[in-house]
C-alpha cells in the first residue's frame, strides 16, 4: 500500500483548528464555540439529522452549554449523554452528525469489532446501533473516560468495556499529560502521572474474546499507534480498520503504520480525521469500495 498524504481540505482544516485553538486557550468564548459546533456545515447536518427546531436547539447546547445534557437521535435506543465541559460535544458531532465512520456501516454483517481509544463510548454506540448483532470490545485507558464509557453503554449488551491501553506487549503504562483534553490523553512507558494502566494487545483481545477475525478495528490512541505498529503480526486478520495518526504528537507514527500495512492489499479512503483501510482480499467487503 502506498503512503498517503492528507487531502488539502483536511490540512486546511487542521490549520484553522490550530489558529482557533490559540484563542481558545486564552479563554475567547467565540473561538471555543466555533471549535465545538458553530460552523455552517455542522449546523446544516444537525438540522438534517434532527429536524429544524431540534437541530437549532442541539446546536445551541453543543456550542454554549458547559453542563450535562443529552440529545435524542432518531432511531437510537436512548438519548446520547454529553458533558459540555469536556471534549464530548465535538466527538458527538464527529461520530453522530458528520458520521466519520459511516463507510464502515457498509460492512457485510460484521461479528467482531474492536474500538481502541473508545473515549466515552460514542463510536461503540454508533456501531451497536448499525450492527445490533455484533460484539463490540471498547478499550479505553483514561479512567475518567472509562467510567463514562461504562455508564453510556450499559443498555447496549453487545458492548464490552475494557480498561487498558492498546500497546505492543503486555505490561503497564502511565498517563503522559493529565491536563490534556479528555479525548487527548496519551500514555508512556516512561515516567508519567497517576496510577498504572494495564496494557492490552490486539492478539490478546482476539484470544480473550475468541475472535479468529476482526471485522473492524478502530484505533485512535493519541500516538501509541507508533508502538502498536512496530510488529503487528495480527494485521492480516483484520478486514477493515480506521486510524487517526498523531505524528504531530509523536513523530514516527505514520512511518511505522505505513511500513506495517505496505505488504497487504488495502484500499484506502478518508472519512473525517480517519484513514480507513479495507482489506481487498475479502470479497464480502467490496460494497465499501462503492461507498467511497
Amino acid at each position: 500500500m502506498a503512503r498517503y498524504q492528507l487531502p488539502w481540505t483536511l490540512r486546511f482544516a487542521q490549520s484553522i483548528w490550530g489558529f482557533l485553538s490559540k484563542f481558545r486557550a486564552k479563554g475567547f468564548a467565540l473561538a471555543n464555540g466555533v471549535l465545538r459546533c458553530g460552523t455552517p456545515m455542522a449546523i446544516f447536518h444537525l438540522i438534517l439529522l434532527l429536524g429544524f427546531w431540534k437541530g437549532i436547539r442541539a446546536c445551541f447546547l453543543l456550542t454554549f452549554s458547559y453542563g450535562r445534557y443529552s440529545i435524542q437521535i432518531p432511531g437510537y435506543l436512548v438519548p446520547i449523554p454529553i458533558d459540555g465541559s469536556t471534549s464530548e460535544p465535538f466527538t458527538f458531532l464527529q461520530v453522530f452528525v458528520m458520521q466519520d465512520f459511516h463507510p464502515i456501516t457498509e460492512l457485510s454483517a460484521p461479528k467482531n469489532i474492536i474500538d481502541c481509544g473508545a473515549f466515552v463510548g460514542y463510536t461503540a454506540i454508533f456501531m451497536a446501533h448499525h450492527f445490533p448483532d455484533c460484539r463490540i470490545i471498547a478499550v479505553e485507558a483514561a479512567l475518567s473516560n472509562f467510567n463514562r464509557l461504562k455508564e453510556n453503554t450499559k443498555l447496549y449488551p453487545q458492548v464490552t468495556p475494557v480498561y487498558g491501553a492498546l500497546w505492543s506487549k503486555k505490561g503497564v503504562v502511565k498517563l503522559l499529560d493529565k491536563q490534556a483534553d479528555t479525548w487527548g490523553y496519551s500514555v508512556t512507558e516512561n515516567q508519567g502521572e497517576g496510577e498504572d494502566i494495564p496494557t492490552v494487545t490486539v492478539d490478546q483481545l482476539m484470544a480473550d474474546y475468541d475472535m479468529s477475525i476482526v471485522d473492524f478495528l478502530k484505533i485512535d490512541i493519541e500516538g501509541a499507534e507508533r508502538e502498536v505498529f512496530i510488529d503487528p503480526h495480527w494485521l492480516p486478520k483484520v478486514k477493515a480498520l480506521a486510524i487517526e495518526l498523531h505524528d504531530h504528537l509523536f513523530p514516527g507514527c505514520g512511518d511505522n503504520f505505513h511500513k506495517a500495512t505496505a505488504s497487504i492489499d488495502f484500499k484506502c479512503l478518508y472519512a473525517g480525521e480517519n484513514l480507513i483501510l479495507v482489506n481487498q482480499e475479502d470479497e464480502s467487503d467490496q460494497q465499501i469500495n462503492a461507498a467511497s
